[in-house]
């Protein structure tokens, strides 16, 4: 690992791995893994859902983990990998990640420009640029670049569909089953295998809500169930449904139907 004198890079490297098994670390600056031959693992813990998630990153792939993220390297002694790896400063103007990591699926362009960051950074070590101001500049265009295409290969391709489409049908399995109960994103995430953010924008993008817009979903379409199927009192529809209070129960009725709980099974039995 090479450690750069060049603002906003800490450190970075070009390293081709036998075998190598990191301990798992963190710290301030954001990185770049880019895998350009062969396969390695890469967990990453999500504080929020306390759990690990394990990405497997084959050539062509590479993930951007946010800084203060916990996280570690693995590659078997069986399958060799080259990374090319980047740790820096993120610009705070640039478009900020929804997610503490993501994983992409490169087109080749990105490896483009990865590669000229390395240059510079080793054109300075080399004696290349007459002053460091020089090198500085074309260092924080090149970085402007990276995170701008980072940004757009995240939101084309954050994940490959499969995944997205198992990840989104196993939160909505556990969804149906629990839904009822005083249920967080992170018991979610956490029953999913991976990080609420994550699973947050992963949700939105397949199924066209938010999981809490879903949730609540599955809440009214049971409370109403219950309101003309049974003769319970409209505080147990609201427990029964996950609710949990009769005026959070009335005002979404309010919102969605017009009218109150009570006014909507009168109603149903009018019918």
């Amino acid at each position: 690992m090479n450690f750069s004198s060049l603002k906003p890079v800490s450190k970075y490297y070009n390293e081709y791995f036998r075998s190598f098994r990191m301990n798992a670390h963190q710290h301030k600056d954001d990185e770049i893994m880019y895998v350009v031959e062969g396969m390695c693992r890469v967990p990453c813990f999500d504080s929020e859902a306390g759990i690990w998630t394990e990405y497997l990153l084959s050539e062509g792939n590479y993930i951007h983990i946010r800084g203060g993220i916990m996280h570690n390297l693995l590659v078997e002694h069986n399958s060799p990998c080259r990374i090319l790896n980047l740790e820096y400063t993120a610009n705070d103007q640039t478009v900020k990640l929804a997610s503490p990591w993501s994983f992409i699926v490169d087109d080749g362009s990105f490896f483009h420009i990865l590669r000229v960051v390395h240059d510079i950074l080793d054109e300075w070590d080399s004696g290349y640029y007459t002053d460091k101001v020089s090198a500085e500049r074309d260092l924080e265009l090149s970085l402007a670049l990276l995170e701008r295409k980072i940004a757009l290969q995240q939101n084309r391709h954050p994940v490959p569909d499969d995944f997205a489409s198992q990840y989104v049908a196993k939160a909505k399995e556990f969804i149906r089953a629990h839904y009822s109960d005083d249920l967080m994103i992170a018991d979610i995430s956490g029953h999913v295998g991976v990080a609420t953010a994550y699973l947050q924008r992963l949700f939105k993008q397949v199924s066209g809500m938010t999981i809490m817009e879903y949730i609540n979903d599955m809440r009214f379409k049971r409370s109403k169930y219950l309101l003309t199927h049974t003769k319970l009192s409209i505080a147990d529809v609201a427990e029964n449904a996950g609710f949990g209070s009769r005026q959070r129960l009335s005002q979404i009725f309010r919102d969605k139907e017009r009218c109150s709980p009570g006014q909507y099974r009168a109603s149903a039995y009018d019918k």
